[in-house]
């Protein structure tokens, strides 16, 4: 968080004038910030690394060179009046606010003229050159002994004599105390408040033994400024002035010798956020530390890109957080815009990709995917879905033959062990405060007959190099079960870049159980009675039989670490049970490179599944590099979308348990479906939402 702007000109002020009188202040400034990991690295700022301020201690408007001009917010925290825009470039930065003269006006305050006519930036990058007791780890924090004195050694501020000098350094504590955010803040400053000014600039500072507290973590700021102007004459009581500054930011994490502490994991963030003027909005990322939902001091630093930092919790502040999530209240269009958090404990450091929030008024609901009717044996699940949108966010009821059905107020509706009462004329009442509409009849005929199965699933994939695909099934008895790795036939059938020489290892559990390079011809009859396509004769193709009961896992990569797009495939050839799940898991791309998986539905009725794209889950089982917000899309055979999800309903928890699936984190962006569809050919594609990238699991479950 950056510090208070009226502390930093205090320090500006008496640095120039000795002690000071003034108690506000009235300023335009330009910064440029940068981010410190190491000794030798000092890098500028990943957002906003220029930005453009203007304060006033009453309202006030601020005039640029040019004539444009804009009224300054309200600041709760600071009780004062502030712009603030911030830009990745220079360039972008003068063009929004040039350089030249500025104009403060207000009702309460004479006509202030302030320039910024050309760059006086420091001429040096401040940063610490040393330290003793502490060192920079390699997760890019400086790590001390909170038991020992710390002394931070600066570089130098050269222009110091000629043009002013004021340097501080804030540090920053948020730690998580039984759910509720506790925030701390030590300010260490030279020269002190009405302290005469200093004829060299300090060089370094020493944090007292004991004052870091052990397992915590501290953001630091250290700054050079060059003060163009300071004025104390033209308003009463408050100093009037403009200045250049450079600084730069980083963390500070107190460890105790022989400790350490993991670092943070965002498992989950949603890539966007839609609210209505004047409400509120949420903000949600989920996070671990050690695989661990227990977060203890972990602090959550908040930036809205374009505006700087946000400071949840200070007096009148629209904003707050409780954990990993930043609440927005009485939502303007200014609110608007991309943020990003940075999760920090002092085992390292990690930054979300940017969360984007709408902002707008209320809408109408709009169903995007209609229910649809089935034909379904008695005894088994019955699943009718539908998928809409609005602000806000919809309510439903769904309806048989007219009537409303009690309790069922969800976007999925589920009937257990149905019976011929169960046959009708379905629909969904979508509702918000601004309208409502029903959905289109989806009817539902029961019958009796043989049980529809999962015959086989299929994958298609891209594999870097020595990248493996894994490809898993589970059986309710004995099965002969059939797996294949092609990748130099897809060519036959137009798909270049295909795996030169895929191989498949199986697993049961922890256990290789069967293996295979190259396939054998002897198979292809069983190819000829499953309806799987003919391999190419001779081809580096690989495939293998095997007898199985219960769980196994496919591994499947490039011999001698080749790369290349593999189809997987898993067929049911015959045997007492029935295959009752399957799943794969790779890593999620962007266009061409999403994760594929074909399914086949095979009898005479509909049949209820399970369908799920797992990423945040992940990384609580030690996946690295997981995509944080997957989306589930169901594709028919003709192509056609006909169900969509983006963030799991916690209603189908109870589901996932009766299948034996592992349950989702509550809260996660995780994508889930309950389903039913008639017997056919699907896909199921795992895409990350706003393009987003990162390991996902992609699961098929029979639901009886």
């Amino acid at each position: 968080m950056k510090p208070s702007l009226r502390l930093n000109l205090a320090l500006l002020a008496v640095t120039l004038a000795g002690p000071l009188q003034a108690q506000s202040f009235y300023f335009v400034s330009k910064s440029q910030y940068f981010f410190q990991t190491s000794a030798t690295n000092v890098v500028p700022e990943p957002i906003g690394a220029f930005a453009f301020r203007a304060s006033a201690a009453t309202a006030a408007t601020v005039t640029v060179p040019g004539g444009e001009a804009s009224a300054l917010p309200f600041n709760p925290g600071d009780n004062n009046y502030l712009l603030e825009r911030s830009y990745d470039s220079k360039a972008a930065l003068d063009a929004a606010f040039p350089n030249g003269t500025y104009r403060l006006t207000g009702t309460s305050i004479p006509a202030l003229t302030l320039n910024l006519a050309s760059d006086n930036y420091p001429s040096a990058t401040p940063q610490v050159v040393s330290v003793t007791n502490g060192a920079w780890s390699s997760s890019g924090l400086l790590v001390v002994d909170p038991s020992r004195p710390v002394t931070l050694n600066f570089s130098t501020f050269t222009g110091y004599a000629t043009s002013g000098f004021a340097g501080h350094m804030n540090f920053y504590l948020t730690s998580l105390t039984e759910g509720n955010v506790s925030l701390e803040q030590e300010i260490f400053s030279q020269p002190a408040f009405g302290a005469a000014a200093q004829s060299a600039p300090f060089t370094s500072y020493t944090i007292p033994a004991g004052r870091l507290t052990s397992g915590r973590v501290y953001e630091a700021w250290l700054d050079f400024d060059t003060i163009v102007a300071m004025d104390v004459s033209q308003v009463s009581g408050a100093g009037v002035g403009s200045l250049f500054g450079k600084e730069v930011r980083f963390f500070i994490a107190a460890q105790a010798p022989g400790t350490s502490t993991p670092p943070p994991v965002i498992v989950a963030a949603p890539a966007s956020v839609s609210a209505a003027l004047g409400g509120t909005a949420s903000l949600p990322v989920s996070v671990t530390v050690g695989g661990s939902n227990q977060l203890g001091a972990t602090g959550f630093l908040w930036q809205l890109k374009g505006r700087g930092w946000i400071s949840p919790g200070s007096p009148g502040s629209k904003y707050s957080s409780n954990g990993g999530t930043l609440t927005i209240q009485n939502l303007t269009a200014a609110d608007a815009g991309e943020y990003t958090v940075t999760v920090v404990t002092a085992g390292g450091f990690v930054t979300s990709a940017p969360i984007a929030l709408t902002v707008g008024g209320p809408t109408a609901p709009e169903i995007t995917t209609q229910p649809r009717g089935a034909t379904v044996n008695a005894g088994t699940t019955l699943a009718l879905t539908v998928a809409a949108t609005g602000t806000p966010s919809p309510q439903y009821q769904w309806r048989k033959d007219g009537v409303n059905l009690v309790g069922a107020t969800s976007d999925t509706l589920m009937l257990s062990d149905v019976s011929s009462s169960a046959a009708g004329n379905y629909t969904v009442l979508v509702s918000n405060s601004v309208g409502s509409l029903s959905s289109s009849v989806a009817t539902v005929t029961v019958t009796s007959g043989q049980p529809s199965r999962l015959p086989n699933l299929s994958v298609r994939t891209s594999l870097a190099a020595a990248q493996t695909l894994f490809v898993g099934f589970a059986t309710n008895g004995a099965k002969v079960m059939l797996v294949r790795g092609v990748g130099p036939t897809l060519a036959a059938f137009g798909l270049n870049g295909g795996l030169p020489d895929p191989m498949i290892e199986l697993y049961s559990g922890a256990t290789r159980v069967d293996e295979n390079n190259d396939w054998n011809g002897s198979l292809t009859p069983v190819f000829a009675n499953v309806g799987a396509f003919a391999l190419t004769a001779g081809s580096k193709d690989a495939a293998l039989q095997r007898a199985c009961t219960g769980a196994y896992t496919a591994q499947v990569k490039g011999a001698a670490g080749s790369a290349g797009v593999v189809l997987v495939e898993v067929y049911d050839t015959g045997g007492a049970g029935k295959l009752v799940n399957v799943s794969a898991r790779n890593v999620v791309g962007t266009g061409e490179n999403l994760l594929i998986a074909g399914f086949v539905v095979d009898g005479t009725a509909a049949k209820t599944l399970l369908i799920r794209g797992v990423g945040a889950k992940l990384a609580e089982f030690g996946v690295p590099g997981v995509l944080a917000d997957p989306k589930l899309e169901i594709y028919n055979s003709a192509g056609l979308k006909i169900a969509e999800n983006d963030s799991w309903n916690a209603l189908l928890q109870p589901v996932a348990r009766s299948v034996g699936a592992f349950d989702l984190t509550l809260g996660s962006r995780d994508a889930a479906l309950l389903i039913t569809l008639a017997p056919g050919s699907y896909t199921a594609q795992i895409s990350g939402v706003g393009a987003t990238t990162g390991e996902a699991l992609v699961e098929v479950y029979e639901v009886p």
